[in-house]
């Protein structure tokens, strides 16, 4: 890192750190600099104090998962699947559980969180489950389904449709790697779908 003397202002040192930084750095640099930023607002509108270590763990986990995402892979999906924005019901006698989970960085937890309907839409259950501890976006969404699914499990559930905004999960449920935390939370995901029809 060059001696801070070198610069006139924040500005020449932007300019700097553009300039030197290879592409892979710059974007973690830029992700940091978000994620410092917010962490300000957290400590100035919530009182929430993040540490720089959780600063720098968030924005590599964020990067990681954002590159997994890459914008080809998502145009060539949006040719290929009609996206439908409006909720659907499920088949008739099957259930519909819509599941999702929220990160708060500023604290280190997270909601996971589930709403099941019947096939008429009529509202049947909902939970929420707070956690102490944060994944990456992709991990704290199979986590939620996870928790959902062993939820209906204990409730003696049967036919039952699973829904997520998370591509990611959905990919991963097709494959048969077991290589992360990811991959071994699918796993789980994978073991109690077998339970229910399908």
């Amino acid at each position: 890192m060059p001696d801070k003397d070198l610069f006139q202002n924040c500005s020449d040192w932007i300019s700097h750190i553009f300039n030197t930084l290879q592409p892979a750095q710059l974007g973690l640099f830029v992700v940091i600099c978000w994620n410092i930023c917010r962490a300000r607002n957290d400590k100035v509108w919530r009182n929430l104090n993040t540490t720089a270590r959780a600063i720098v763990e968030n924005s590599r986990a964020f990067l990681r998962d954002w590159e997994a995402y890459s914008v080809d892979e998502v145009s060539h999906l949006q040719r290929q699947i009609p996206c439908s924005p409006k909720w659907q019901k499920p088949k008739p006698r099957w259930l519909k559980l819509n599941v999702d989970a929220a990160l708060d960085t500023g604290s280190g937890k997270m909601g996971l969180g589930w709403v099941l309907r019947d096939d008429h839409g009529g509202f049947l259950a909902a939970a929420c489950m707070p956690w102490i501890g944060l994944f990456s976006p992709r991990e704290a969404k199979a986590l939620a389904i996870r928790e959902a699914l062993s939820w209906c499990k204990r409730k003696s559930l049967e036919f039952l449709h699973v829904e997520t905004d998370s591509l990611l999960v959905v990919q991963g449920l097709s494959s048969h790697e077991f290589v992360s935390s990811f991959d071994l939370l699918l796993a789980d995901v994978k073991d109690l779908l077998s339970y229910f029809c399908s």
